[in-house]
């Protein structure tokens, strides 16, 4: 019995041993070739003239940019790249073992217009999932129309010549006529296809302080307005008694002059500053100055809403 049993014990030991030792002979291997356990794998190396590129190998995200994959297994797999959520790039390759495959992504014409497809197709998906938007969008947004108009104006240049002779004269008369045409554009500011004043395309666009700056000079002005009026109502007031006395002087056979000096002296005062009174000063903005504002306002309107910058209504 203890026989059997010191046999039974000595193969369980050997058993054992192996357990161990086919472990430790496989990571010396390892450890002195370690290229046996590389043996089956390949690098790709990857070359873009785009930045912003995210990379997957089999549909596994490999990061940003990568320019080098290591210790791939040797076969077949897919290479995709990735720029704004488009595909610029989508291939099988193969991998050999202990070698590198290159792969190269060119700036070309054709991976241009797939990201601008790209872009397109996102924008209008913005847009039509975004109906309400679209609609403010039309509502508010500003725009400038231009219409153009000609005028044609004509001048007439008459020349004469004479020549004169012993009993009569002679001569002839050219007449010349040009006629030039010119064109004449106008302009105004429209919001939501409705034409609006300058005033109240300062207040869409925030610029309340150029219409209290306006406000300011035009209390100004109301009080040198209510000046000249009464200074006219004043000369036509004189004016009229000077030409009651003037005509009463008349007729009377009495001395006139200087009632007519007060006559055309008070009627001329008083013409003329009804004529001068200033005129009110209104918000005025000159067409380019208008279009940078308008494109600052759109594209402020455009973010506040969610719709893409390069959108614009129909």
């Amino acid at each position: 019995m203890n026989k059997k049993c010191g046999v039974s014990t000595i193969i369980t030991d050997n058993k054992e041993m192996k357990k161990l030792v086919y472990p430790l002979s496989l990571s010396l291997l390892v450890f002195l070739f370690p290229s046996l356990s590389y043996s089956q794998s390949g690098t790709i190396k990857i070359f873009s003239e785009l930045e912003d590129v995210q990379v997957y190998l089999d549909e596994v995200p490999q990061g940003t940019d990568i320019s080098i994959i290591e210790s791939v297994s040797s076969g077949s797999h897919y290479l995709k790249l990735v720029k704004d959520s488009v595909i610029v790039y989508g291939e099988l390759i193969s991998v050999v073992e202990n070698e590198t495959t290159t792969v190269l992504l060119k700036d070309s014409k054709e991976v241009q217009e797939k990201l601008l497809q790209g872009k397109l197709n996102k924008e209008q998906k913005i847009i039509d999932d975004n109906p309400e938007g679209v609609k403010q969008y039309k509502e508010q947004y500003l725009d400038i129309m231009v219409s153009t108009r000609y005028i044609t104006e004509t001048s007439t240049v008459y020349e004469s010549k004479y020549y004169p002779g012993y009993y009569s004269s002679t001569g002839k008369t050219n007449v010349n006529s040009v006629s030039e045409t010119k064109e004449i554009t106008d302009w105004f500011i429209i919001q939501g296809g409705q034409q609006i004043s300058h005033n109240d395309f300062a207040q869409i666009i925030g610029e309340q302080d150029k219409i209290d700056d306006i406000d300011a000079q035009n209390k100004i002005i109301k009080r040198k307005r209510s000046n000249r009026t009464a200074l006219g109502l004043a000369g036509l007031t004189v004016g009229a008694i000077g030409g009651y006395f003037f005509f009463a002087a008349i007729t009377s056979g009495g001395s006139w002059l200087m009632p007519c000096i007060v006559y055309v002296l008070g009627f001329e005062v008083g013409i003329m500053s009804l004529a001068m009174k200033p005129k009110y000063e209104s918000v005025y903005y000159d067409m380019n100055e208008a279009r940078e504002k308008i494109l600052v306002y759109n594209q402020n309107l455009k973010k506040e809403l969610g719709l893409p910058l390069s959108y614009e209504p129909n």
